[in-house]
């Protein structure tokens, strides 16, 4: 059996696993990963160096020439088994472009069961990948113990607001996938204001313990719809945390959600072409499962940039066992803490110091300097502005939309004045809307280029 301790190892979770995961698979990530609560972190003692080390080995070994190969044989050339925070430097960096054009041709020719998933797309053509058995064991357990590590126990429901899956019906309140069932999930897919919010009261106010998962911006449209009502932190006395996920959380939504419900919030960070890559601790810092993946910070050109520069992210999948998803370059701008860092709250496993927001959310200046993603909900987090979306028309200007009534005409000037100092863009303007269009995910920064 898997080992999950403490809240996790309880007969009914177990059985929920057991009908999900392979023994084999159970047996792996009881031996390669990283109990919940674990106090000590040792990169080379880790099991996921070693396996991927194998799998590149084995490809480098291959009679036909393919990508896989290649990559193999470059890796080999490295001098395995080196520190990967040196070697990983020399490989090649993987583009989304790579995966969209060739996915197949990176398989691992061995591999006899596969699953492909897909971005959302949000920012273009979706991108695919592809994972075995082993990694998909690996991802649940992730999830899992993310969420062990701030109280959930095994059995606790969590109501789920998330994305529509455009091959499946609107999911309202009803368990459809064996995923629902071991996640504990109540879910709500495609989820609307109109007629669901309801259903999704009625979840969250009945007696007993429960989490609440979903996208940020979703999450944060629910806490406001049940605000109107009249509802606060007292109807919500069951609810022992908020995961928002998916997406960058602006403060004016983080504020939202405490007002409203009065619970911890544990942001998650994950990607449908990364896998779960890290999760708030108790402390509130983001620590990344550093015994699954190899997370990399470069820039523009694939230079490592030092911890504490923002820069693109690179991820390598240790056990992946369907493609090398090595030094994939997912489309988001982090900055990593300094290894020895440690936190507050005594996990060994590394931490994000700061999630900026995705590589083509980076305005340009006119004098061509790249602004932060993260510049604008910093700037703009103590005006009173719920939801809003900020565009770069041109190289010149900018408009702030804003859903509802606009900040006050001095308001208005002083965040005009901040922008043009401060990111250099001389002409801003204001934009009021009832509703700002929103996909899958809301995105509120675009790019005239981008489609906006």
């Amino acid at each position: 059996m898997v080992s999950l301790p403490g809240e996790l190892s309880n007969p009914r979770g177990l059985l929920f696993l057991l009908n999900h995961l392979r023994r084999a698979e159970l047996r792996l990530a009881r031996r390669l990963l990283l109990p919940v609560g674990a106090r000590e972190f040792d990169r080379q003692g880790l099991a996921g160096p070693r396996f991927l080390a194998k799998m590149l080995s084995r490809a480098a070994g291959l009679s036909s020439s393919s990508p896989v190969k290649l990559l193999g044989e470059q890796f080999v050339e490295l001098g395995s088994p080196r520190p990967w925070e040196e070697g990983f430097a020399e490989l090649p960096i993987l583009e989304k472009e790579t995966l969209k054009s060739s996915l197949r041709e990176l398989v691992y020719p061995w591999t006899k069961r596969v699953w492909e998933k897909r971005t959302g797309g949000s920012t273009g053509v979706p991108t695919p990948i592809l994972v075995g058995p082993i990694q998909r064991a690996v991802e649940s357990y992730l999830v899992l113990r993310g969420q062990a590590e701030v109280g959930w126990r095994f059995g606790d429901p969590i109501v789920l607001i998330w994305g529509r899956d455009f091959n499946q019906p609107d999911t309202v309140g009803k368990v459809r996938t064996l995923a629902d069932w071991i996640h504990c999930y109540i879910p709500f897919r495609g989820w609307q204001e109109e007629g669901y919010l309801d259903l999704i009261r009625s979840a969250l106010t009945r007696p007993g313990r429960k989490w609440l998962l979903g996208f940020a911006s979703k999450l944060f449209m629910v806490a406001d719809s049940l605000a109107r009502q009249g509802l606060g932190p007292k109807d919500f006395s069951g609810l022992k945390g908020v995961i928002p996920a998916a997406e960058v959380i602006l403060p004016q939504w983080e504020r939202r959600l405490r007002e409203v419900f009065g619970a911890p919030l544990y942001p998650r960070y994950g990607a449908r072409d990364g896998g779960p890559i890290a999760f708030t601790c108790r402390a509130g810092r983001l620590h990344y499962h550093a015994d699954a993946l190899f997370l990399e910070v470069v820039d523009e050109e694939g230079r490592r940039l030092p911890p504490g520069e923002e820069g693109d992210l690179l991820i390598t999948q240790y056990f992946n066992d369907a493609m090398p998803l090595v030094r994939y370059r997912i489309g988001d701008r982090v900055v990593l803490a300094p290894p020895e860092e440690r936190c507050e709250c005594g996990l060994g496993l590394p931490v994000i110091d700061t999630l900026s927001g995705r590589v083509n959310d980076i305005f340009i200046n006119p004098a061509g300097r790249k602004i932060s993603p993260i510049f604008f909900p910093h700037l703009l987090k103590d005006y009173p502005l719920a939801r809003y979306q900020v565009r770069q028309v041109g190289r010149e200007r900018l408009v702030l939309v804003v859903e509802g009534e606009l900040p006050s005409r001095e308001q208005r000037e002083e965040i005009a004045r901040l922008i043009r100092q401060a990111a250099g863009f001389p002409q801003v303007e204001f934009e009021a809307v009832e509703r700002i269009p929103q996909g899958e995910k809301f995105r509120f920064l675009v790019r005239e280029e981008d489609g906006g």
